[in-house]
């Protein structure tokens, strides 16, 4: 029995997605799962939002009352205080803290968190090497038997367009169309994307966003400040198009449109957009990190700044534009790597590490 503790499975994207789909996986592979979503709470306090952690704490207090199985909580930052396994997706709070806006007491109450997982020896699962090893630089006394590297899978809907597929609206015929799926966080440089389009200033590119509109934290409002102005003015001749939050099927959609799908972020712990636009048949471009590097291999096209991913659009522009072949090969290569049954069994492997630890004590 997997018991999984996670965030509100409903939503859409990051780690709520993960948790949905690392269900379905394990029941696939025959691992009886319950799952324990919770649904964190926060209220406005002029421009932050607050009591999230401490809301998911307080229902981790009631949930679950009786402890069958192994406890999988999917976001170490608001582990269980009985889990077993915790997955660690990144550890931005603690190594971008001013630049992201998060408040002293919020991040030494996460890291009291991790303290605890490895005082009761938890076993730690990250998302990707890259964060393991950042891991191990905060807290070098880890017990590196018990630190873990299984990536998420990548989900078995993102795949090429079947022929005759109708395009998503937002994708004008005729143009260029260039998609960035993020959320509103500094650290993924929209801004990046947006200079970038306007150097190549090239009227037939256009840029499509796709991501929550939410700004959580002051330093997110001043980084949409930059991007503001950017916007209106590719948006002044119908080049930037808005598309808010994606539900799954109008996501693939997008992915299957977009001519070159671009995710300029400064950092990531694992980075689902890449991936999924690559099981879609769509190129990527991505800043030049050790994660993408990881991740993604020689597969996608990379850059160091704004100017480098101003040079990616204009050979992106000149290159030919990808054929049945193409797409079908780049899906192949990712779902050999990254798809969902061999992910979810490189959990499964730590659960029965997990199940062995408990029985020994």
């Amino acid at each position: 029995m997997v018991l999984l503790h996670s965030l509100d499975a409903r939503a859409a994207a990051g780690v709520t997605r993960y948790s949905r789909e690392l269900a379905d996986a394990l029941r696939t592979l025959g691992e009886p799962v319950q799952e324990l979503r919770m649904r964190p709470w926060e209220l406005p306090v002029g421009k932050r939002r607050v009591g999230g952690f401490v809301s998911m704490r307080l229902q981790g207090l009631l949930r679950p009352l009786r402890k069958r199985g192994v406890l999988h909580s999917t976001y170490h930052y608001a582990a269980h205080r009985r889990c077993d396994v915790a997955t660690v997706h990144d550890l931005f709070p603690e190594t971008r803290t001013a630049e992201l806006g998060f408040a002293p007491v919020e991040v030494a109450s996460m890291r009291r968190t991790t303290g605890r997982l490895l005082a009761r020896k938890a076993h730690l699962v990250f998302v990707s090497q890259a964060t393991r090893d950042s891991f191990l630089r905060m807290y070098p006394k880890a017990d590196h038997d018990r630190l873990h590297v299984a990536s998420p899978g990548i989900a078995g809907r993102f795949t090429p367009p079947p022929p005759g597929t109708r395009p998503h609206p937002a994708f004008k015929e005729g143009r260029f169309n260039v998609l960035c799926v993020a959320d509103l966080n500094p650290r993924k440089r929209l801004d990046w994307l947006l200079e970038a389009a306007l150097e190549v200033g090239d009227p037939g590119l256009s840029v499509v966003h796709a991501g929550p509109h939410t700004v959580r934290r002051p330093a997110w409002e001043q980084q949409r400040s930059r991007e503001l102005p950017l916007e209106r003015s590719l948006g002044t001749d119908g080049r930037f198009t808005c598309l808010g939050r994606l539900e799954d099927e109008a996501l693939v959609a997008a992915y299957r449109s977009a001519d070159l799908v671009v995710l300029p972020s400064l950092d990531e712990g694992f980075g689902f957009p890449p991936l999924e636009a690559l099981a879609c048949g769509t190129p990527v471009a991505v800043t030049d990190l050790p994660v993408f590097r990881e991740t993604l291999g020689d597969q996608a096209a990379r850059f160091r700044d704004a100017a480098g991913l101003a040079r990616v659009l204009r050979g992106a522009m000149r290159a030919r534009r990808p054929g049945e072949a193409d797409r079908r090969r780049r899906h192949e290569w990712v779902m050999a790597r990254h798809g969902w049954p061999a992910a979810a069994r490189r959990l499964v492997d730590v659960y029965r590490a997990a199940e062995r630890d408990s029985a020994a004590s």
